[in-house]
C-alpha cells in the first residue's frame, strides 16, 4: 500500500483515533507521594498507609496495583507485605490507602514503603470525572487494645450509580503523624449524586485526633 494514497490516510486517522480513545501510553508512572505507618493491637499489627497521585492533565489511570511492605528496624528486613489495587485516579488526582501489612510478636516497631508494580489502562477524560466526598466523618467505640470505628458519609458527584465502593479510614495525631487506619466498603452501591453511609474498623496506635475517609469510583 502506498504511504500517500486515500485508503492508506483514512486507515491511519483511524489507528490514531483509536490509540487516544482508548489512552494508550503512559504518561508517566503514578507517584508515591508519601506514606505512613501504624502499630496498633499492643504492638503486634502494623498498618501501612500509602498516597498516590496520577500525574497526568487528562488521563484516568485506571486498576493501579500497589505493593506496601512493613521493614523491620535496623536491618530493614521485610516482615510483611501486601498487594492491592486502586480502582482508578483521575488526572492530577490524589488518594490514599491503609492496609494491614504485617503481624509482628511483641512491640516492635517498623516502616512501611510503598511501590506501584502496573497500572491496566490509561483512559483519556472526556468530562470532569466523579468524586466520591466523605462529610460528617466520627471516631467511634475506641478499645484501649487500638481498635475503633470510623464513620461518616460518601457523597457521589456522578451523574450513574456505582457499585459498592472500596473505603480507606486513615487516623492521625494532633500534629498529623499517622496512627494507623483501615479497610471496608460502603454498605450498599452507590445512587447517581447520592450519599451512602460507612463504617470502617480501624486499627491505631493511640487515641487519634481526627481520621479522614478515601474513596475512589470504579474504573472503566
Amino acid at each position: 500500500m502506498r504511504w500517500g494514497t486515500a485508503k492508506f490516510r483514512t486507515q491511519l486517522a483511524c489507528v490514531v483515533a483509536l490509540i487516544l480513545a482508548a489512552g494508550c501510553g503512559s504518561p508517566g508512572p503514578v507517584q508515591i507521594v508519601g506514606t505512613g505507618v501504624g502499630v496498633a493491637l499492643y504492638g503486634t499489627i502494623v498498618i501501612g498507609v500509602a498516597t498516590i497521585r496520577n500525574p497526568s492533565n487528562d488521563l484516568t489511570a485506571v486498576s493501579i496495583r500497589l505493593r506496601l511492605s512493613a521493614l523491620a528496624p535496623g536491618s530493614g528486613r521485610s516482615v510483611g507485605s501486601v498487594g492491592i489495587t486502586v480502582p482508578a485516579l483521575g488526572a492530577d488526582q490524589e488518594t490514599t490507602v491503609a492496609v494491614p501489612v504485617a503481624f509482628l510478636e511483641g512491640n516492635r516497631a517498623a516502616r512501611v514503603v510503598a511501590s506501584v508494580t502496573g497500572v491496566r489502562a490509561w483512559v483519556r477524560q472526556t468530562r470532569r470525572p466523579p468524586r466520591l466526598e466523605a462529610s460528617d466523618i466520627r471516631i467511634q467505640d475506641p478499645h484501649a487494645d487500638g481498635t475503633l470505628t470510623v464513620s461518616g458519609r460518601l457523597t457521589s458527584t456522578g451523574e450513574r450509580a456505582m457499585p459498592p465502593v472500596q473505603v480507606f479510614a486513615v487516623c492521625y495525631g494532633r500534629r498529623g503523624t499517622v496512627l494507623g487506619g483501615g479497610r471496608g466498603w460502603t454498605e450498599g452501591g452507590m445512587p447517581a449524586g447520592g450519599t451512602d453511609p460507612v463504617s470502617i474498623p480501624s486499627y491505631v496506635g493511640r487515641t487519634p485526633a481526627y481520621c479522614r475517609l478515601f474513596a475512589t469510583p470504579p474504573g472503566g
